[in-house]
């Protein structure tokens, strides 16, 4: 009886063990996933910029958005709505400083998802946006302040310190 109950523990621990390792595996490939559309995301952004403007890199940045709704959070989602409302909006024709403020959200929140956390004290604010130019080594697109964190009803969540 004593080897029956030890076979069953030991199958048992097996299967739990499968199980566990499964999800692990699982989720290491969902978060590579995750970092290879967010690198493209951000890659592929810049073609909504004047100075970088290209249908391709927007075409591209469409579909991996497409994609970002079966795995991205809510966070990352709204972020780059918000993005899209301010290239889109053809009547208003936001600035590109509007444009790389709320690109610096989208960065802020797929920051916070790959990291696995909602402490941080980096805000879209935090975020260089740098351009590089012949002759020189890199300048900032834009100043951004600290004071300045809101960008068409997307307001930036405070340092969480708890």
């Amino acid at each position: 009886m004593g080897t029956i109950i030890a076979a069953a523990i030991a199958a048992t621990a097996a299967v739990v063990g499968w199980i566990y390792n499964g999800r692990q595996t699982r989720l290491a490939r969902i978060r590579e996933n995750k970092e290879v559309k967010y690198g493209q995301l951000l890659r592929y952004s810049k073609g909504f910029f004047e100075s970088n403007r290209n249908a391709d890199d927007i075409d591209d940045f469409i579909s991996v958005y497409r994609e970002a709704w079966l795995y991205c959070p809510d966070r990352v989602i709204k972020a780059i709505n918000t993005f899209l409302d301010l290239v889109t909006d053809t009547a208003n024709q936001s600035s590109d400083e509007r444009k790389l403020k709320a690109h610096a959200q989208i960065v802020t929140a797929m920051r916070r998802d790959l990291l696995g956390i909602d402490k941080t004290n980096l805000i879209g604010a935090d975020f260089r946006q740098l351009t590089a130019v012949r002759d020189q080594l890199l300048i900032p697109r834009t100043s951004s302040t600290d004071s300045d964190r809101t960008v068409k009803g997307l307001k930036e969540e405070p340092p969480n310190d708890t």
